[in-house]
Order: C-alpha cells, then sequence, then structure tokens
C-alpha cells in the first residue's frame, strides 16, 4: 500500500526520470524513499520501493542507467536532493513491489554516471606535487572543475606510481592519509578535509539546532580502543641522516606510523590527520529526527536538552532521508567535530642503534603503544 499522503505533512516531493516529471505516478505507488547523504565517493545513494498493486496499470521497470533526480522540502525550505543513476533493481512479491537503486552522478548530465573516472590508468607523479594540482589535472582530463578546502590545497605530495589504478581510487588513497575526502558530483571532483564543516569552496555549512522534542529516538556509545593521545611519525632530512622522530599531541596511548616521510610537512599532516581521526572516533551519536531537508552530511547539529553528554555541538558523519509508514524522518550518525585549537608538537633526531643492540636506544615510550602498518604509498 501508496503512503498515505496525510503523513507527509505538508511535505513537497519533486520527481522527475530523464528530465520528465513522474512525481504524480511515483506518489500514489510509493512505500518508501530513502536518501542517503554521506562524506565520500559514491556514498549518496537513493532507493524507492514502489507497489504494484494494479493489474491494469503495472509499474514500468525503468532501464538500468536512467537519472532520476530528487527534490524535498516545505515552503520555507526546499532544496535539490540530487541527481541518481539507476544501478540496480529488484521486483519481488507478494505483494508484488518494484525496488530501484540508484547512485549519484558525478556529472549533472550523465548517461550512466560512471564515467573514465574508473578506468585503470599507469603514470607517475613528480615529488613536490601539491595535491591541488593534482586534483585540478584529474578534473581537467574528466570534464569537471576542481574544488579544494583551503586546509588540503597545500600539500606537497611525494613521488608517487599510479599503476592500474583508477583516478578514483587514485585520489582516494591519498586524501586518507590526510584525512580528506573526494567527492565527484555535480561536474565537481572535490577534497576536503574530514571534520572541517566546510564546502570545498571554504563557506562554512549551515549548523542546525534540535531539541529533545524534536528527536524521537537517540544512541549515544563511547569507545577508547582508537583513540590515540599522541600520533609519532617519522621522516629524514637525507638519506644518509638518522630518522627524525616527530610527536604531535600530548598523552597515552601512543600510535607509531610505521614509515618513513620524505619531508617533515608530509609526516606532520598524516601525524596531524591520524590524530583528529581518532579523537573523532571516541564518541559516536546516532539520531531519529522529524523530517528537515536541510540535514546534509559534513554539517555541524547543536544539540540542548537532552543530556550532558549528548548537549553541544556534533559533526554528520552520515544522514539518511527516509519516507515511509511513519512519514518523513532523518537518521543521523554523529560524531565529534575536530578539536580546532593545534596540537603539541615535538620532534628530536634519533640515534642509530648500535649494531646487534637487542633494545632500540630510542624507544622510550614502553606501555600503552601501538604501532601501526606502514602506509601504502
Amino acid at each position: 500500500m501508496a503512503i498515505d499522503p496525510s503523513l507527509m505533512g505538508g511535505l513537497k516531493l519533486g520527481v522527475t526520470a530523464n528530465k520528465e516529471d513522474i512525481r504524480e505516478a511515483v506518489m500514489e505507488r510509493l512505500f518508501s524513499m530513502q536518501l542517503t547523504d554521506g562524506a565520500g565517493f559514491e556514498s549518496d545513494t537513493l532507493e524507492m520501493v514502489l507497489v504494484d498493486d494494479d493489474p491494469l496499470k503495472p509499474v514500468k521497470v525503468p532501464p538500468k542507467g536512467a537519472e532520476i533526480e530528487i527534490t524535498l522540502g516545505y515552503e520555507r525550505f526546499y532544496r535539490n536532493m540530487g541527481l541518481f543513476v539507476v544501478d540496480d533493481m529488484e521486483l519481488a512479491g507478494w505483494p508484488l513491489a518494484l525496488v530501484i537503486r540508484a547512485r549519484a552522478a558525478p556529472f549533472e548530465k550523465s548517461k550512466l554516471g560512471k564515467t573514465q573516472l574508473q578506468t585503470q590508468k599507469n603514470r607517475s607523479w613528480e615529488k613536490g606535487t601539491r595535491l591541488a594540482e593534482l586534483l585540478d589535472t584529474l578534473a581537467k582530463e574528466h570534464g569537471m572543475q576542481s574544488a579544494i578546502s583551503a586546509s588540503m590545497a597545500g600539500i606537497v605530495l611525494p613521488h608517487l606510481d599510479q599503476k592500474e589504478e583508477s583516478d578514483i581510487n587514485f585520489l582516494l588513497r591519498i586524501a586518507r592519509k590526510y584525512d580528506g575526502i573526494v567527492k565527484p558530483a555535480g561536474g565537481y571532483l572535490t577534497i576536503t578535509k574530514k571534520g572541517e564543516a566546510l564546502s570545498a569552496s571554504g563557506a562554512k555549512l549551515p549548523t542546525v539546532t534540535l531539541t529533545a522534542t524534536e528527536i524521537t529516538d537517540f544512541r549515544w556509545s563511547t569507545q577508547s580502543r582508537d583513540k590515540a593521545g599522541t600520533v609519532i611519525a617519522y621522516y629524514k632530512v637525507s638519506k644518509k641522516a638518522a630518522r627524525v622522530e616527530l610527536k604531535v599531541g600530548d598523552g597515552e596511548p601512543v600510535k607509531r606510523i610505521g614509515t618513513n616521510y620524505p619531508t617533515k610537512e608530509m609526516a606532520l599532516a598524516a601525524a596531524k590527520a591520524l590524530l583528529a581521526k581518532t579523537q573523532r572516533s571516541e564518541v559516536k551519536l546516532g539520531l531519529t529526527v522529524m523530517g528537515n531537508p536541510e540535514f546534509m552530511a559534513e554539517m555541524i547539529v547543536q544539540i540542548r536538552d537532552v543530556h550532558e553528554v549528548v548537549n553541544g555541538e556534533w559533526l554528520v558523519e552520515t544522514c539518511r532521508h527516509r519516507l515511509g509508514e511513519q512519514g518523513y524522518l532523518v537518521d543521523l550518525e554523529l560524531e565529534q567535530p575536530n578539536d580546532e585549537s593545534e596540537p603539541d608538537v615535538s620532534e628530536r633526531e634519533l640515534k642509530s642503534p648500535k649494531v646487534g643492540a637487542k633494545e632500540d636506544p630510542n624507544d622510550d615510550y614502553n606501555a600503552g603503544v601501538i604501532t601501526l602498518p606502514p602506509l601504502k604509498k
């Protein structure tokens, strides 16, 4: 049975397929709809379930690659939720229902949504290339525009080899090392810093305030398993020189990145990124709230009047808009935003251990040390 329109509470839903308005046809058969907005590549998805209960007007199965555009909102606020390309369908019964799944299109006008971004390539990138330059080169190759947040643009990269690897996977691999997010959408190829709550242009994303009366359910949890008080990275001044140890943060546990970076700047960027990532993941919050199309990934949510451990600012990691038997609801997965204060940074040149020595003379962390595997180049 389709959703009762009285449950929508004045919600305006717009649906087009290949630019044709199909809103009325969809609303007659819509059992549920789910729009997921996450941080990163291929994280934005659409799922629609249509009931097929009229034998005289059977539901038409859309062609694979069809473009579906969704708009959502009320009189006070209405926005485009994105362009999605159908890539998965399922017909099941009984009662007969059609499930349509689609992913966000990287281009505003894309026949299949899958572009040469997924084509594997072999090439090398010179040492000293800035991340903004690399992104701009790749974006132009695919007929897209590049956008990168200021905190990521100046990152200087080591020599990099792209071996039988697609451009999108190559970008993802690099961005993860610096706690960045890659997202191709709407004709732009973007990289932003995770947890900054900024758009690629550097503009602050809007903040939404929630009170207890707007929250139908919440789940708060904390864990210290992956938290780091201090992150240690290493770099070399020259090939012959001993390693230099770079400590970022303060206290325990200590995590070490088990690789040697070619420059201090690269080691510092990697250590700061890992410290921020572990601190964000220490506390998680899940919310279900009344429907609001303003919610999106990477924005800040201000919570009031719930509980002392819940009240305050949170960063949206994943946002799921869903329409169904309960009306319009939004599920939010949140984490703590980045600490904007600069962490303590110190360094020291390490002595080379003597031949046959059983212990490293530089190792003064005998407890609480977690050594990470080397980062792949």
